[in-house]
């Protein structure tokens, strides 16, 4: 069997012509590559995901000091089952929120890294996790409340972050 050197790419796939003695011409299909790699996607930094329908001038800063991109969830605790708000926060960022109602609300937040548009999630997990208290937002026709929130520690921090299963972050659009 005599191999010629002509090789078509289609795609992702190669087609090798070989040829014989006797004059007849095949062709092997061989398996393109399974682990093509891909830089990680990250979101615009702020990128909203969910917008709030409230009526609120309440406001929340952002600071993710983290070597990994955030999705942070204002989880109003009158109804758990809907996020008010979500936002993207990339690695080492800050992001905010206008607009908030009143309210007592939790907040939840995945790290990680390469975000999938199709599945609205990381495909690399680190960590779900929420904020152990609660937050109030009261607003008058004088005030609102204008909190920050830091996602990773800081030295004199008063609050607190608990672990939280991946499939009750999941389930709270």
């Amino acid at each position: 069997m005599i191999y010629l050197p002509l090789i078509a790419l289609i795609g992702l796939i190669s087609f090798a012509v070989i040829a014989s003695h006797s004059g007849s011409v095949g062709t092997k299909l061989q398996q393109p590559d399974a682990t093509i790699k891909h830089d990680p996607i990250s979101l615009p930094n702020g990128t909203i995901l969910k917008s709030s329908d409230g009526w609120g001038a309440n406001e929340l800063t952002i600071e993710n000091g983290i070597d990994s991109d955030a999705v942070v969830k204002l989880v109003p605790s009158m109804n758990p089952s809907q996020a008010s708000m979500i936002v993207y926060v990339r690695a080492n960022n800050t992001a905010f929120l206008k607009g908030i109602s009143p309210g007592s609300y939790s907040l939840w937040y995945m790290l990680g890294s390469d975000w999938s548009e199709g599945t609205k999630k990381f495909l690399s997990i680190s960590a779900c996790s929420k904020l152990a208290k609660e937050l109030v937002l009261t607003q008058t026709d004088v005030t609102t409340s204008q909190w920050t929130i830091t996602l990773h520690p800081v030295v004199n921090g008063n609050a607190s972050s608990v672990r939280l299963e991946q499939t009750l972050f999941d389930s709270t659009n």
